[in-house]
């Protein structure tokens, strides 16, 4: 993979491309450094929402122009292809339009912990047959396994993806049970040892006054949040078992951090078109600062 970004392009990728790996040059380590790559961008829920992703990549590309890499934590709503009358299957439009996007703004690689309104059945038949690797579904996307790490200038990262839907529940047609992980993955991740960075769609329990007021809300049904609080349980144990430095969430669309006793961080990330959905993280030190000046404000 170049670190040049490459014209944008709708053109399908090839067998042979959808196995190259987020490296410098596609090969298949776990090393993701980039030559010169100081900090990468961390991004909350984009819910396909073309006109406000466009806008925080615009602010990014204004306030942090050597940024290459967006490490998103879930819910671009990456979907099952739509189909024509003919039968024949296209791309996801946002996919596509985010590809391109990210071509137009600098952005090497957006490397995705799914959320619960991505494409859980499509992810787990993947994940299922090539559970060591990332999933390619575009030119500078890839979608991570459940307890996926790598490296970053020797900084070490987790991706853990899923969350349970506030929103849907069984009686959804658009609900999956793969949404929410489960104990043995928890575990699986959790056995290889400690990280730095830790990447999450659901919350954990820390105790951030916002992410606590959200999931609180009288909106939610009782079976929903009793699910919700089954889901946060699981990280947070994958978090304790793990003691990263940093951890990093969204599904909750807000934003607020914590500082726990032991001086590590928590950060739930914002929805887009609102103020915290994109921070920037220092890889040396793994200092965070956030972009808080959204183009416009989204309710």
């Amino acid at each position: 993979m170049s670190n040049t970004p490459a014209t944008p392009s709708r053109r399908r990728l090839s067998p042979a491309e959808r196995r190259l790996w987020p490296t410098a040059d596609g090969s298949p380590t776990t090393d993701f450094t980039l030559n010169g790559e100081t900090r990468v961008a961390v991004a909350g829920d984009w819910e396909s929402d073309i006109e406000g992703t466009t806008a925080a990549l615009h602010l990014l590309r204004r306030t942090a122009p050597d940024v290459r890499t967006i490490l998103h934590l879930g819910d671009l709503r990456y979907a099952e292809p739509t189909r024509s009358r003919g039968g024949r299957s296209s791309a996801k439009p946002f996919i596509v339009a985010l590809d391109a996007l990210l071509a137009e703004h600098g952005i090497v690689r957006l490397l995705l912990t799914p959320g619960n309104h991505d494409w859980w059945q499509q992810l787990h038949e993947e994940f299922g047959r090539h559970p060591d690797r990332m999933y390619r579904v575009a030119h500078r996307i890839w979608i991570a396994p459940r307890g996926f790490r790598w490296e970053l200038d020797g900084a070490t990262f987790m991706s853990f993806g899923g969350a349970a839907s506030l929103g849907r529940g069984l009686r959804s047609a658009t609900w999956s049970q793969r949404e929410v992980p489960d104990a043995l993955e928890v575990a699986a991740a959790a056995a290889d040892g400690d990280v730095d960075v830790l990447l999450l769609h659901e919350a954990v329990d820390a105790g951030i006054s916002t992410v606590d007021a959200a999931i609180r809300s009288r909106r939610w049904s009782a079976d929903r949040r009793l699910a919700s609080q089954r889901s946060r349980e699981l990280v947070t144990e994958l978090r304790e078992g793990v003691h990263p430095r940093l951890t990093f969430h969204g599904h909750m669309h807000v934003h607020g951090s914590v500082t726990l006793e032991d001086g590590s961080q928590v950060h739930s990330l914002a929805v887009v078109r609102r103020s915290g959905n994109l921070a920037l993280l220092r890889i040396h030190d793994l200092a965070v600062t956030w972009l808080h000046n959204p183009p416009f404000s989204g309710p």
